[in-house]
């Protein structure tokens, strides 16, 4: 005699197949959906990356690459704040203050982010400047930046940037502070950088909204005939999101033969433009950097 489950099970085995032939259908088409889609973004993204040569460039820098544009472009109406630090922990901060502030030289001034605070060490005549006793000052006009040696305190933090004037607050802001950047564009060889389809990785940093600026320079100096004449060099900036990986363009090494000497030097974090409560217009850079150099090749 038959058994009536044994039966009801046989019945049910095609129905049984026929689901999960359905349900592996499903997840391959959800599957391979998402790998176009992000094929897509990455080729979209890349189409859109503008290429600018510093060289044949009469519009402002601002229109291509924000806020990063005071790097090169001069400074801010009234002052600047400048922190650039390296993966090493090394770095300088420079607080510039123009004529609105010299004009009218304070009694006393302090400036402080995250933990580190400063008084300025000369005030007047007609100069102030915040380089403490214990730094090495770098001179720019009659303002001054300092080598600060331990930036481990402020990576990747949210910190209070603060300049005070004659005890009164004139600038506030809270800073996200990137982490330290780490840029790569070798793969497995240690100082060549392949002309075409060069993947750049990175260590990405969620809270970056300006993206990653890099600045392309080559003297034109060859490696293969380091005492010949150079070929034109070149200066172009481009702006990458801040996702951790990309194909850079082969265009920003157009002009450029296989053998030259090639710099990238890259800045990413908070950089902006703020009007302080006195009404100087200040600009703000608090920026991971990193610099990688090497030789092209075809």
């Amino acid at each position: 005699m038959n058994n009536p489950q044994l039966l009801i099970l046989r019945s049910n085995r095609p129905e049984q197949q026929i689901r999960r032939l359905i349900f592996y259908m499903r997840y391959l088409i959800i599957i391979s959906t998402i790998l176009i889609l992000n094929s897509c973004a990455k080729e979209l993204h890349l189409s859109q990356t503008r290429v600018v040569d510093l060289g044949n460039n009469s519009q402002s820098l601002e229109e291509h690459i924000g806020p990063y544009s005071s790097i090169f472009e001069g400074t801010g109406e009234d002052g600047n704040i400048e922190i650039e630090f390296y993966d090493d922990g090394l770095g300088t901060i420079g607080v510039y203050l123009w004529d609105k502030y010299k004009n009218n030289i304070p009694d006393s001034a302090n400036f402080s982010i995250g933990s580190y605070s400063f008084d300025a060490t000369v005030l007047g005549p007609d100069k102030i400047s915040f380089v403490p006793e214990n730094r090495k000052p770098y001179r720019y006009e009659t303002s001054s930046s300092w080598v600060e040696e331990d930036f481990n305190r402020l990576e990747g933090k949210t910190v209070d940037l603060e300049l005070r004037m004659d005890s009164e607050t004139i600038l506030s802001e809270k800073i996200n502070v990137s982490p330290f950047l780490e840029f790569n564009v070798f793969g497995e060889s240690t100082n060549e950088i392949i002309r075409s389809n060069v993947r750049a990785t990175w260590n990405k940093d969620r809270n970056n909204e300006n993206g990653l600026l890099i600045f392309i320079r080559s003297s034109g100096v060859n490696s293969n005939d380091v005492f010949g004449a150079p070929s034109q060099g070149i200066s172009k900036l481009l702006v990458l999101e801040d996702d951790g990986e990309e194909i850079l363009p082969e265009s920003i090494f157009d002009g450029l033969s296989s053998g030259s000497y090639v710099n990238l030097l890259i800045w990413r974090g908070p950089a902006f433009s703020i009007v302080a409560t006195d009404g100087g217009l200040f600009k703000i850079l608090v920026a991971s950097r990193s610099i990688v150099s090497g030789v092209l090749v075809d």
